[in-house]
């Protein structure tokens, strides 16, 4: 149970939600760190306040995709992390998303 909650945890907050649906969406399978960022950035800046972070300074999203917001989703697999290469690739466990969540279609339409 505490490997469910875990996982729940980790897709629970708005940034980490974002790049999923973002890695979802998308036809590639290798992401660049700044692609990331930028993806970030420009959704936080838009996002409702409820969810928006607390701050939505490139700076500022850059010490949290880096520091926070990717090792978590590493952490449960979600993604793949090179953080010397700064390089994401979708996880194996990116795909449960979907199933767990239906929601995130609906939250974050594909283009």
């Amino acid at each position: 149970m505490a490997k469910i909650d875990s996982f729940i945890e980790a897709v629970a907050a708005w940034p980490r939600r974002t790049i999923c649906a973002y890695l979802l969406n998308s036809s590639e399978d290798l992401f660049t760190f700044e692609e990331l960022l930028t993806h970030l950035v420009t959704e936080a800046r838009t996002a409702p306040a409820d969810v928006r972070p607390p701050s939505t300074r490139r700076a500022d999203l850059a010490r949290r995709l880096r520091s926070e917001y990717l090792p978590r989703l590493a952490s449960e697999d979600v993604i793949e992390y090179d953080r010397n290469a700064n390089l994401v690739r979708p996880g194996p466990a990116l795909a449960t998303i979907e199933t767990v969540f239906p929601t995130l279609e609906s939250e974050f339409p594909r283009p």
